[in-house]
């Protein structure tokens, strides 16, 4: 969720109430922190990115509508030679009730048998 989202701005995500039914993996400047690489091993998202394939409990979430997609989509393909298809999953602009946050929930999954290729060195 770029673009001055409320949630990169913040160090922390603290509920309204008790447990949350969802975890965020940090992005940005978080990236492979501490932090990140806890959230990695504590939801099994090893090796990462191919860990978000093919994942029921596992979701994208953007402000915009197919913000990231085109470019993951590239990139799943140039790194790892898979089609990647993102289903959406929740759009809150169908929820009057949320229809002002503009969120959008997408799972990916991998378009035919295909078999990830090992990705390019950096």
């Amino acid at each position: 969720m770029p673009n001055d989202s409320v949630l990169e701005q913040c160090l922390f995500f603290y509920p309204a109430t008790g447990k949350v039914p969802f975890y965020f993996v940090p992005y940005g400047w978080l990236s492979y922190s501490p932090i990140y690489n806890q959230i990695l091993e504590q939801h099994h998202l090893r090796p990462y990115p191919l860990s978000l394939l093919n994942r029921p409990d596992v979701c994208f979430l953007t402000k915009i509508r197919w913000q990231w997609l085109l470019p993951l989509r590239t990139f799943y393909r140039e790194h790892y030679g898979l089609n990647v298809q993102f289903d959406l999953v929740v759009n809150t602009d169908e929820m009057p009730e949320f229809e002002d946050c503009q969120l959008y929930l997408y799972r990916a999954h991998i378009v035919g048998d295909q078999a990830p290729i090992q990705a390019a060195p950096r």
